[in-house]
């Protein structure tokens, strides 16, 4: 049985495949035909801890045997059915918080799309200047195109195993993404359907993920395992890096201040970066706690910095002008892992991804005060994007649907 993933991914699941290579980890699974095709083809890209760890309910678990298949795993429906029903018995999902739903006098509206190709896992979203929502959709390859106003929606193939993660629409429309696999920056122009790839130096960040246009058309990604972050020029395409200040900072989500500064989160140095635009001079602010990490950022319009603390359930504020930092408990706790986030003038939104349902935050600086609702389930909201009429966009990942929240003016 054959791996069709790209060969690093192949020789990265190999390394970590060890000592499991013959089926130690799942030792105590009952004999079953599910259990047999899982020793003999889920072990060939990644290892059996992975199936182990699992944590899913059975919907999540066709969802990610969907997803297996589109990057290359041999399974049919049937095959995929009999491993859904194993899999849920035998690697169940841990009890999840539930979400905690706090009153307001703000009213909303969720409109949700279900993404025609089954384990795309759409991830991140950017909003075009004539109001196209696009989501990258990663385990598919491919970008997803959605008209609000009409529900129409429209996959765009990519290159193969290019997992598409950042997306970002410059002025002219057309639709940037990052292939972390591939290691390149893609470009894709909905008027002609061409795409234009953009690969990394070969001696340098080789994972592009989160990306953002600044005021001068410069198109600003990181790239973790590279511990870098880059920019390419909207004139002559070039491409420019700065290093982070120390060894496996992890840099990873991106976010434009009013100024035209640049900052980024940084996941493993526990710390927020800015990065002047105009010479590359960076000045990192550190967090309140070494368990921190700043997993998405947002900036409100008087220049605070927000962000989203995943492993400690929390809100985070960072003042840039005096270094101070003021963290707020989200209204499900401490396991409530705060993924995506957008901000709306001063008002800052977020979704708490680790609850069931997962449940979108308002909070209000000035009052200090949250409101929350529920989403329709476990979805892994990664992202939220605002739209040019004040709504807000987002993806759930892990329910293969594409949203919009109309936000009562």
């Amino acid at each position: 049985m054959k791996c069709d993933l790209p060969f690093l991914f192949i020789l990265a699941g190999a390394i970590l495949l060890g000592a499991d290579a013959y089926g130690q980890e799942l030792d105590d699974y009952p004999g079953h035909p599910a259990k047999d095709m899982i020793l003999e083809r889920c072990g060939i890209c990644h290892t059996l801890r992975n199936v182990r760890s699992g944590d899913y309910d059975a919907r999540g678990w066709n969802e990610i045997l969907h997803q297996m298949r589109n990057i290359g795993a041999a399974l049919n429906d049937r095959e995929i059915d009999l491993l859904t029903d194993y899999l849920t018995i035998n690697s169940p999902q841990n009890p999840r918080p539930e979400a905690v739903i706090i009153s307001g006098d703000i009213d909303i509206q969720i409109t949700e799309w279900v993404v025609p190709t089954q384990g795309t896992m759409p991830r991140d979203v950017a909003v075009a200047p004539n109001g196209t929502l696009w989501f990258s959709g990663m385990f598919a390859s491919t970008l997803i195109e959605l008209d609000p106003g009409t529900g129409e929606l429209n996959e765009h193939k990519l290159r193969p195993y290019s997992a598409p993660m950042g997306a970002a629409v410059d002025a002219n429309g057309e639709i940037w993404f990052a292939s972390s696999r591939r290691s390149y920056i893609g470009k894709f122009d909905p008027a002609s359907g061409m795409l234009a790839s953009f690969p990394m130096p070969e001696d340098m960040a080789s994972d592009p993920s989160d990306l953002i246009f600044d005021q001068n058309g410069w198109l600003w990604f990181t790239a973790q395992n590279g511990n870098a972050v880059g920019r390419i020029s909207p004139v002559t395409s070039e491409i420019q890096f700065t290093v982070m200040p120390r060894d496996e900072t992890s840099p990873f989500a991106l976010a434009l201040a009013p100024d035209g500064a640049v900052f980024a989160g940084l996941r493993d140095s526990k710390s927020i970066l800015r990065i002047d635009p105009e010479d590359f001079t960076t000045q990192e602010y550190p967090l309140t706690s070494p368990e921190t990490e700043p997993r998405r950022l947002a900036i409100s319009d008087d220049g605070m910095v927000w962000y989203a603390d995943i492993d400690r359930g929390n809100l985070g504020r960072l003042n840039p002008q005096t270094g101070v930092v003021v963290e707020y408990e989200s209204p499900s706790g401490p396991l409530s892992e705060p993924h995506g986030i957008a901000t709306i003038g001063n008002i800052v939104w977020y979704v708490e991804a680790g609850t069931n349902p997962n449940a979108l935050v308002r909070f209000n600086p000035a009052t200090e005060r949250f409101q929350s609702w529920p989403l329709s389930g476990f979805g892994v909201v990664r992202d939220l994007a605002a739209t040019e009429d004040t709504n807000l966009a987002f993806a759930m990942g892990s329910l293969n649907r594409v949203g919009l929240i109309e936000i009562s003016k």
